[in-house]
């Protein structure tokens, strides 16, 4: 074997001029200078279209509300909106129920120094992001109307800015210009279904910055490190996941001290490493509800763990055993201590558990699994670079960039705790809610369900599993071919006793690679993460896939060949992947073809890399120089590539551009009035701005129910006591979850908005609920409300068929003062407010923010009665609702109530006859209106009603004219639903 002429493919790879010259020509790197226009362009329209995505905005709202108390009241731990949040402290009383240790520094500091520098109470990690949200709102417009549409100029911004964070580091790592545009359009894809209007977003950012400042320490200039501290503090004040960059920088720092170790110190060091990753990965999977927590102190495993340690302790020490020896006792102790481990990952599923909680106990059972064959997997493979190839591949950063590293993460995090307003307390708050007793109970909603969670309606991890089998795939490639090509000069130089040669094929900063794995494996646990995921890893495997193009260029064309077989490779993993993770496929054909496909995936893999490793070496026993040059691409050839991806690049532009203005630009099917950009990509049409407009002109106050997710925008639309910014209706509940109340606050509000005793009974029998189970209802609510002294309950339009809703409209002391298409209002009629605002409504007293919601709720009312005169004024009144505002709510009230009574009939039977024919008529001029669907839901009820009636006379013919004519309608909103959305 020729080192020399294995050194010269070395060089054709890394150097500088052996680059251009393989995939550029003239000096240049190809597709630089004015092709990488159409980059550029294609990232920022990747990047527009990831902004587009619909996702509802409940925190938005949150957000919008403690901004305007904060600029208005100051940032401290006074909750302003809710009757049942956390109260300020911490008291005297608060202190006796700390630990000792904590207690006996109070005592020492005093109750004020405690106070000041760890507050408890409302804690608000994001609030710098709410500040900015109703500065820029109010900024742009004014306090009376506000400006929305900044927040979507902010969401574009943000990840303007991220996606250049992104660009910059895959240039850093040595991508080429094209190829890095094109991970950074893949990563922005993987997260589009995630970018939303809320704090979150700038943590999204701010990771992809974290790894630029990560990668210029490592690859330019140690002192860049020190950006970090600004970067941090930023960051804590706007979004609790700060604590991203300090839980990355302890493995990032340490793998550079074990880096900087002598070889076989190393070599033990990285092994404990990995043994104590996977036991705590092992130790923390069975801290889950339904599984069997086992004690540390009382963990066998754990104990042959340290004796593995020590043994590899004393291996080291003894200089008779040699690199090689070791790195076999440490492979075959990682290889049983991960089965060992592997084992608590196959735990008994409980068989009382029911069926919701048995999927969900499977799913999180199948995730893990799947993480942790991932992070042991990625740990071989490292491990095996690192064995082979520290010297010739591993970017090791010097003892003195460590101590700056080490010393910026100090400073960083000194820093965070004096510049907010929160001091101590916005790290415990971090803690609290993510390993305290009740964490699990609080993440127990669908954005922290698994990625491959196939069933939860958060977002797509459809992209994400397309890279988690990439990164596999590019991993063992790279590793697979690095190992021989930089092992073999060695040997062959070892064999004629001349020094090692060491090749500089640039060097990678693996721990970069650690960073990126572990986010994976956090996205892999919860899919919220599934943004810093694609944000850390797509550099990495832009980098790997870089390689792999280089090393094939440089072999020959003759692999284009191999392309083929390299796509089925990957499509055969990810379909085996998907058949495994998405559970959807459980015939035993489905485990056989996943199976096959892992099988021969595998095989044609190793097929292709001995293949690729072959070549390698045979180019290099021509002994010909010459022999690895690859030609340039010719001018033609590039040419037509350029023209290609302009052509791709325009067509993807021009489609992004038409679906925008097709979806937010033209007519809004969903809402007649709140029709802005911003309203329609976060949902906000449905929010109660009416409902909110009805409780400030009748200036209420006191306590209410609410949904729990509706709370921050009810607290946004009322006005608050310009002293103190407490707003006269306290809510029950709102979506700020743990960092305003108690998991005891979250459990009343989930009991009572059930609907009680009545409605378990009904569902363990598995039975509807009859009129007594809904009057037993209304009982059970109207004096659990009452216990808390609350008069007045909100409810959304998805929640009207809910038990609660439909229990407390059964009830005589509970009335409906409010309705329309998205909001029901009930008050207890036997509390003050609520008998005045009843009655305020027959008299004319209660005052209605449009003509269209006051009809509708007196006309409701009026429905209700026993005296025929004024069921049919109530039916005019609907009537009269309906003609101001053509929607689905009067036609409900119509035909689920009036037609319930024959004296009414005539009535009801004509206008669905004539709303029908003059909506069929004026149908072409409707189309093209906002609020279209309201119009046309209202339409199909109608006739559904009509098909009713003709059936009910026999007129068999006639009915089935009017089942096509509503079947087509619904089709239609349907399909106008589905379009309409982005």
């Amino acid at each position: 074997m020729s080192v020399k002429l294995l050194e010269t493919l070395r060089a054709k790879l890394t150097d500088s001029d052996g680059i251009k010259d393989a995939l550029g020509q003239d000096g240049r790197e190809a597709f630089s200078g004015w092709p990488m226009v159409l980059g550029w362009l294609a990232m920022l329209i990747f990047t527009f279209h990831a902004c587009t995505h619909m996702v509802a905005a409940g925190d938005t709202w949150v957000a919008m509300a403690c901004g305007r108390h904060f600029i208005h009241h100051g940032v401290d731990t006074v909750e302003p909106f809710s009757a049942n949040s956390h109260k300020a402290g911490p008291t005297a009383e608060d202190i006796e129920a700390w630990p000792r240790w904590a207690r006996a520094i109070a005592k020492t500091v005093g109750l004020k120094t405690v106070k000041k520098w760890h507050p408890t109470g409302w804690v608000n990690q994001n609030w710098l992001t709410h500040v900015i949200f109703y500065w820029l709102t109010t900024t742009l417009g004014s306090e009376a109307e506000p400006y929305f549409d900044a927040l979507v100029l902010w969401k574009i911004s943000i990840y303007v800015l991220a996606a250049l964070c992104l660009y910059y580091t895959t240039r850093l790592y040595g991508v080429n210009r094209a190829l890095a545009a094109v991970f950074v359009c893949f990563a922005m894809f993987i997260g589009r279904s995630y970018f939303d209007v809320r704090p979150a977003g700038f943590s999204n950012l701010l990771v992809a910055a974290y790894v630029l400042v990560l990668a210029l320490a490592s690859y330019k200039d140690h002192r860049y490190v020190w950006f970090l501290v600004p970067l941090v503090v930023f960051w804590a004040n706007v979004h609790g996941g700060y604590v991203y960059a300090f839980i990355m920088l302890v493995p990032f720092v340490i793998w550079h001290v074990v880096m900087n170790l002598s070889r076989r110190w190393m070599l033990v060091a990285y092994g404990a490493l990995v043994w104590l990753v996977l036991f705590a990965m092992a130790n923390r999977f069975l801290h889950r509800e339904h599984l069997e927590a086992v004690a540390v102190s009382k963990d066998w495993t754990f104990y042959l763990l340290v004796l593995s340690v020590v043994g590899s302790i004393l291996l080291a020490r003894h200089r008779q055993v040699s690199d090689e020896g070791l790195v076999v006792f440490l492979a075959t102790a990682s290889c049983v201590l991960f089965l060992l481990f592997l084992t608590r990952f196959f735990p008994a599923v409980p068989l009382t558990l029911g069926g919701r909680e048995k999927e969900g106990l499977e799913t999180y059972i199948t995730s893990s699994q799947l993480a942790y064959l991932g992070i042991f997997s990625f740990a071989m493979l490292l491990g095996a670079v690192v064995v082979a190839l520290r010297e010739a591949v591993v970017q090791v950063m010097p003892p003195r960039a460590i101590v700056h590293t080490a010393g910026a993460g100090a400073a960083a995090f000194v820093a965070m705790v004096v510049l907010n307003p929160f001091r101590l307390t916005n790290l415990t708050h971090t803690f609290e809610i993510s390993v305290s007793k009740h964490a699990e109970r609080w993440r127990n909603v669908h954005e922290w369900n698994p990625a491959f969670d196939w069933d939860n309606q958060v977002g797509t991890a459809y992209p994400f599993l397309f890279l988690f089998v990439l990164a596999w795939l590019a991993l063992a490639m790279w590793v697979m071919v690095s190992v021989p090509i930089f092992r073999a000069p060695r040997q062959v130089a070892k064999k004629r006793a001349k020094t090692v040669v060491r090749y500089d094929w640039r060097p990678v900063d693996l721990g970069l690679w650690a960073i990126a794995a572990m986010t994976v494996y956090m996205a892999i646990r919860s899919r919220r993460f599934i943004p810093i995921a694609g944000f850390a890893a797509c550099p990495v495997v832009a980098l790997i896939s870089d390689r792999m193009i280089r090393t094939v260029g440089a072999i020959g064309l003759r692999w284009c060949a191999y392309l083929p077989l390299i796509l089925i490779e990957t499509l055969l993993i990810f379909l085996a992947v998907w058949f495994r993770v998405s559970g959807q496929f459980t015939p035993g054909w489905a485990v056989g073809f996943s199976v096959a496909a892992v099988l021969l995936a595998c095989a044609g893999l190793v097929v292709l890399i001995q293949r690729l490793i072959r070549a390698v070496l045979e180019l290099a026993n021509t002994r010909r120089a010459e022999a690895f040059r690859v030609p340039p691409i010719p001018h033609t050839v590039r040419t037509g590539l350029t023209a290609a991806g302009a052509l791709a690049v325009v067509s993807i532009g021009l489609w992004v551009g038409l679906k925008f203005k097709y979806v937010y630009l033209d007519y809004w099917p969903a809402d007649p009035s709140y029709t802005s950009v911003f309203m329609r990509m976060t949902a906000s049409d449905a929010k109660p701005f009416y409902a909110c407009r009805f409780i400030r002109e009748n200036r209420l106050s006191g306590k209410m129910f609410n949904y729990w997710t509706e709370g921050g925008f009810i607290a946004y639309g009322q006005e608050p006591d310009p002293n103190t910014g407490r707003t006269p209706l306290q809510l029950f509940m709102d979506g700020r979850a743990q960092a305003a109340y108690n998991v005891e606050a979250f459990d009343l509000w989930s009991l009572i908005s059930s609907g009680g005793p009545a409605v378990r009974r009904a569902v363990s029998a598995s039975r509807p609920l009859t009129s007594q189970d809904y009057i037993e209802v209304a009982e059970w609510i109207s004096a659990q409300l009452r216990s808390h002294n609350v008069w007045m309950a909100m409810m959304p339009a998805k929640e009207f068929s809910s038990p609660f809703t439909s229990g407390l409209e059964h009830s005589l002391d509970w009335r409906t003062v409010f309705l329309n298409n998205k909001q029901k209002i009930f008050v207890d009629v036997n509390s003050p407010q609520g008998k005045t605002l009843y009655e305020g409504m027959f008299s004319g007293q209660t005052v209605y923010p449009s003509e269209f919601s006051r009809n509708l709720s007196l006309g409701h009312n009026y429905l209700l009665f026993q005296n025929t005169a004024q069921k049919q004024k109530g039916l005019e009144l609907v009537i009269k609702a309906l003609n101001l505002n053509p929607s689905p709510a009067p036609m409900l009230e119509i035909l689920l109530i009036a037609a319930r009574f024959r004296e009414l009939l005539p009535r009801v039977d004509s206008l669905c006859a004539q709303y029908a024919m003059d909506f069929e008529e004026n149908k072409a001029t409707y189309a093209g209106q906002d609020g279209y669907n309201f119009r046309l839901e209202s339409a199909r009820l109608a006739v559904y009603r009509l098909e009713r009636v003709a059936e009910a006379q026999g007129k068999t013919d006639l009915a089935r004219q009017y089942e096509q004519v509503w079947k087509q309608y619904e089709n239609e909103r349907n399909r106008i639903s589905a379009v309409k959305r982005w």
